[in-house]
């Protein structure tokens, strides 16, 4: 079953790459109504957000089901970049957190949810395998402690947010920023491959 490039809602024509929706199909719904509810978000996706009528927030069961959906969708590894963007913009925090750590998620909606108000969602984006530098160097002044702390504790972060980690004016996030620096030199002394920015200092305490 594929979204194609001829078809249409509410008298639009949506475009772009064809989608295939299988996985909505294959997946284990309570009830109908939670796919129907999964392809319209599908679909909306494919329009102007201001014109496909998701920002209206609905009460009660409905409100449930649809939020369900976008739990559900935002969590699954086969849904579309487009369809996470889409997302952010429409969902709520937890939706927004699934969203940020999803591998699948644009660049462009990493660079919005750094001004997402829940640090949580922030902090989500600091463990994104897929998180682009720059997003990355943001996350490193970002005024919420648990946002930098959550990313002093990334062994795959350049050395050179690390080290203006461990320079952090909270306590807290400076040491958690040491210990993996610390980590992650010792597994590559372990491995053989001593990566060239490890200072003298660092040296001599692994040698105690």
């Amino acid at each position: 079953m594929y979204l194609t490039n001829d078809h249409h809602v509410g008298g639009k024509s949506i475009s772009g790459m064809p989608e295939d929706l299988s996985f909505i199909v294959r997946y284990s719904w309570e009830s109908s109504k939670h796919m129907k509810e999964a392809i319209k978000i599908m679909l909306s996706a494919r329009l102007e957000c201001g014109e496909s009528g998701m920002h209206v927030r609905c009460e009660g069961e409905v409100a449930r089901e649809n939020e369900e959906v976008q739990l559900s969708l935002a969590s699954n590894p086969q849904t579309s970049s487009e369809v996470l963007d889409f997302l952010a913009k429409v969902g709520d925090k937890r939706v927004c957190e699934r969203v940020a750590g999803h591998p699948r998620c644009s660049e462009a909606t990493m660079q919005s949810l750094l001004h997402h108000p829940e640090a949580e969602v922030r902090a989500e984006l600091s463990e994104n395998p897929c998180c682009p530098i720059t997003v990355l160097y943001r996350l490193a002044t970002d005024r919420h402690p648990d946002v930098r702390l959550r990313l002093a504790e990334n062994p795959h972060l350049p050395i050179s947010i690390l080290n203006e980690l461990s320079n952090d004016e909270n306590p807290y996030v400076a040491s958690r920023a040491e210990t993996t620096i610390y980590k992650a030199n010792r597994n590559n002394v372990l491995e053989g491959s001593f990566p060239r920015f490890v200072q003298a200092t660092t040296v001599l305490m692994m040698a105690t």
